[in-house]
């Protein structure tokens, strides 16, 4: 039998919709801050290689 769709019912569905995307997005940005920390961190690594270079190194 089909689903019978009812005012109530509808609003069911779209609230449920609605609180699944928030939760994708969460995830999403909790991602997103994983990605920029890591590639903060990558940065201070290449920037403390730089400096510990041999041509640094000899001229000191």
């Amino acid at each position: 039998m089909a689903k019978e769709v009812s005012i109530k019912s509808t609003k069911n569905e779209l609230l449920e919709a609605y609180n699944e995307a928030l939760e994708t997005i969460k995830g999403l940005k909790s991602t997103d801050r994983k990605v920029e920390k890591k590639k903060e961190e990558e940065k201070k690594i290449v920037e403390s290689a730089i400096e510990h270079s041999p041509e640094n190194i000899i001229a000191r």
